[in-house]
């Protein structure tokens, strides 16, 4: 009778997987995490704070300030510290002013039409009707409150 030698499976390469699952398992929990005290923030803010306009944006603000809108345009304005990547988020922002109490006069959208689109499958159809339930229906149920539009600029990469 011989004897068959049967190896065993090779585990010691899978000590090195182990650690890098964790770290990419670890930044997306925190990502989320950090993303949603974020939102809960601004919530916050908009449910205790004073103000007549907001600045909700699907892109970076930081160099947008609230004393200049208080200075140039004579509004108190929240700006949201989030950066919110959906139509749906932007929705839920908007019933959350709307429903803070305060009386509001303006509503800036720092809206990027790219993100929107690329979310929407780069389908038309799938793209308006995400555009007409999140966003035309809140400016459609408000027409005493203005609605100003804030396109990004292009990237540098597009010149």
């Amino acid at each position: 009778m011989t004897k068959t030698n049967i190896t065993k499976p090779q585990w010691r390469h899978l000590k090195y997987v182990i650690p890098f699952l964790c770290i990419g398992i670890l930044c997306i929990f925190s990502t989320i995490f950090i993303s949603n005290a974020d939102k809960r923030s601004d919530f916050k803010r908009l449910n205790t704070e004073t103000y007549n306009s907001v600045f909700f944006s699907m892109y970076d603000v930081g160099n947008y300030k609230e004393e200049d809108f208080t200075t140039y345009r004579g509004l108190q304005t929240i700006i949201a510290g989030n950066v919110i990547t959906s139509l749906p988020g932007l929705s839920s922002y908007l019933e959350q002013a709307f429903h803070s109490g305060n009386e509001l006069n303006t509503v800036y959208i720092g809206f990027d039409p790219y993100l929107t689109y690329t979310k929407s499958f780069k389908k038309d159809s799938i793209w308006k009707e995400s555009l007409q339930k999140y966003l035309f229906q809140h400016i459609a149920n408000h027409p005493e409150i203005t609605f100003e539009i804030l396109l990004p600029y292009p990237s540098l990469d597009t010149w």
